[in-house]
């Protein structure tokens, strides 16, 4: 634990829920206050630390916790192999009109990845303000 603290890494506890329960339990909540509190006396300096599920699906539930033990969602996930895969929490997806559209058109899923999505634009002129328009629209 010396090195991780030297190295201000984080330490990512993983565990899974074989009958497919898709949510942190309380026995999770006690065992995870429990060892992130002590994993907080060993490692000194880091902003947080991880709690994941592995789901029989082979997707994640997961969430950090701070140095006051206090939790947080991890709403995106991105699992890097012979392919790259994005998951997000699609329940987060803004329903407004415009995104409806979207949805009925793309899928709730598409539509949460382009919504998690950042882009920037260098350059303003000829095909860049063009590029600023339709991205905006």
């Amino acid at each position: 634990m010396l090195e991780a603290s030297k190295k201000k890494l984080s330490l990512v506890k993983i565990h899974s829920h074989p009958n497919g329960f898709r949510d942190f339990s309380e026995i999770d909540d006690n065992s995870d206050l429990e060892l992130f509190d002590s994993v907080g006396g060993w490692i000194d300096d880091v902003d947080f630390h991880a709690s994941l599920i592995l789901l029989p699906d082979g997707t994640f539930i997961g969430r950090t916790i701070n140095a006051n033990l206090i939790f947080e969602p991890i709403s995106k996930f991105t699992i890097v192999g012979d392919e790259i895969k994005v998951t997000l929490e699609t329940d987060k997806v803004n329903n407004h009109d415009i995104s409806k559209r979207t949805i009925q058109t793309f899928g709730l899923g598409t539509t949460a990845l382009l919504a998690s999505l950042k882009v920037g634009v260098v350059g303003c002129s000829g095909t860049g303000s063009i590029v600023i328009e339709q991205l905006a629209r």
